[in-house]
């Protein structure tokens, strides 16, 4: 009990603290507290929720690169060198998987925490605001983002697709492709109540990842 009653007194003083300031009711600067819970949820899910995201750029890339390239050539870089197909596609997979780490948490995964478990109902009759969430779990997709990032560079650079060092470059670019489909993602998702009109997202982003020079 004296544990639950310090927790009340904690966020007590906190929202007494908060009280008559400007944009009180929307922030408190707590944005760490879903990351947070984002880690203790991450340590309870399985290796497959994990690395979903992760997995199908590796699979595109051995399907295509590999497998379509082999009957491909005349693929050059910027500077007109001759290059594989797989090193041509593999930057646009890079930022793919980066995309798909931050588009998964924040839709289907704000999706769900928001009309079946209720999470944020939870969070904001706390001292926390709407903006301490929305931050919270744009900060969440990104880290997450950032892992399948690092990952797939992990996997392209083992098999010899980055010939320079300044190829990790690409993964601060795949961070900021993260956070723009975290925080665009995050939005929609806000309005969609049903999961026929959360395939709406996939209506769209499929089309995008096939036609957007990724191959």
């Amino acid at each position: 009990m004296s544990l639950i009653n310090t927790a009340v007194d904690s966020a007590i003083a906190i929202a007494e603290k908060r009280k008559g300031k400007m944009g009180a009711g929307v922030y408190s600067g707590r944005p760490g507290v879903v990351l947070e819970r984002g880690y203790y949820a991450l340590k309870s899910s399985t290796w497959m929720v994990v690395a979903s995201g992760f997995v199908e750029p590796v699979f595109y890339l051995l399907a295509f690169g590999y497998g379509i390239g082999q009957f491909i050539d005349g693929s050059t870089d910027g500077a007109g060198n001759p290059i594989t197909y797989a090193q041509f596609i593999a930057p646009a997979l890079l930022a793919t998987s980066a995309m798909n780490g931050a588009i998964y948490d924040s839709t289907w995964n704000v999706f769900f925490k928001m009309h079946f478990g209720k999470v944020y109902n939870g969070m904001l009759s706390t001292s926390m605001g709407t903006l301490d969430v929305a931050l919270g779990e744009i900060g969440w997709a990104l880290l997450r983002g950032l892992a399948y990032a690092i990952g797939f560079m992990a996997v392209v650079s083992g098999m010899g697709l980055i010939p320079s060092i300044w190829g990790l470059l690409a993964i601060p670019a795949a961070v900021l492709v993260a956070f723009g489909f975290a925080s665009v993602g995050m939005g929609v998702t806000s309005y969609l109540k049903n999961h026929q009109q959360m395939q709406w997202i996939q209506f769209v982003m499929l089309p995008m990842f096939l036609f957007s020079g990724t191959f």
